[in-house]
């Protein structure tokens, strides 16, 4: 089955089938499933309706970082939408999400966190980022000229299962 963008057009007809043939010198190309339609082998348009289910193994993340901060986190009501966690020395520990940004602590980060921190999640590549196993969460270090690790951004990676039909 092939998978080409959908706009939906005024000639539509009822059950999601379009009255107009499918080109097939349109290029071609993978897309997300709101914006997605199936092309059978009889050129007949069809309307994928798809269940999504996303997971992002927050505890694992979680789990690296200093117990103050997580805590923090586990008090928050919507953990869902965390897209990071900013630990930068000597400055107050913040998570952001996509509209806000929220002090996680009234204590400032200091080395030992930070180190801590590194010390959990182990070796940080040439690119100054890291991941935890199995996970999609991202780790990126902030290092001063002495190559000390003085901030890291800890990004949430979230799996959206669900999204492509085959």
């Amino acid at each position: 089955m092939l998978y080409q963008p959908f706009a939906p057009s005024p000639r539509e007809g009822q059950n999601g089938l379009a009255s107009s043939q499918y080109n097939i010198e349109q290029e071609r190309g993978v897309y997300p499933s709101d914006c997605m339609v199936g092309f059978s082998a009889a050129h007949k348009v069809k309307r994928h309706i798809m269940q999504h289910a996303i997971t992002d193994d927050l505890g694992a993340l979680l789990a690296v970082l200093p117990a103050h901060v997580r805590d923090a986190v586990e008090r928050l009501d919507d953990r869902e939408d965390l897209l990071e966690i900013v630990l930068d020395l000597g400055r107050l520990p913040q998570a952001r999400f996509p509209d806000r940004e929220a002090l996680l602590s009234d204590l400032p980060v200091t080395r030992e966190d930070l180190a801590a921190v590194v010390g959990r999640i182990g070796a940080f590549g040439d690119d100054n980022r890291a991941g935890i196993e199995r996970t999609l969460h991202r780790i990126s270090a902030i290092r001063n000229r002495r190559g000390e690790v003085v901030g890291l951004t800890c990004r949430v990676g979230r799996a959206v299962r669900g999204t492509v039909a085959l």
